[in-house]
């Protein structure tokens, strides 16, 4: 059976393994870079933004924004700003 067909039966009857299914075809069609991303940097985009230039994250389920690179950015505005820090407790001060 064709790949093609496969994710058609996935549709029609196991919708929940659809999402599965796809990312095996785009896989095997062209290739495992267009299913994987590369981690978000998040210190980078804080050294390229300012006061002009806001960021913006969008969150995927399943992602740990607390631990890795949100600490070491919480790290560096805590000693660069107080006012405004929601929810980051100022050591700076």
């Amino acid at each position: 059976m064709a790949e093609f067909d496969r994710l058609l039966l996935f549709r029609a009857l196991r919708p929940d393994r659809l999402t599965a299914a796809m990312k095996k075809f785009v896989t095997n069609m062209i290739g495992a870079k267009y299913v994987t991303s590369a981690p978000y940097d998040l210190p980078r985009s804080y050294a390229d933004s300012s006061p002009g230039v806001p960021i913006f994250v969008f969150l995927s389920p399943g992602v740990d924004v607390v631990s890795g690179p949100a600490a070491a950015l919480r790290t560096a505005l805590s000693r660069q700003r107080c006012a405004g820090t929601v929810g980051w407790p100022c050591t700076a001060c």
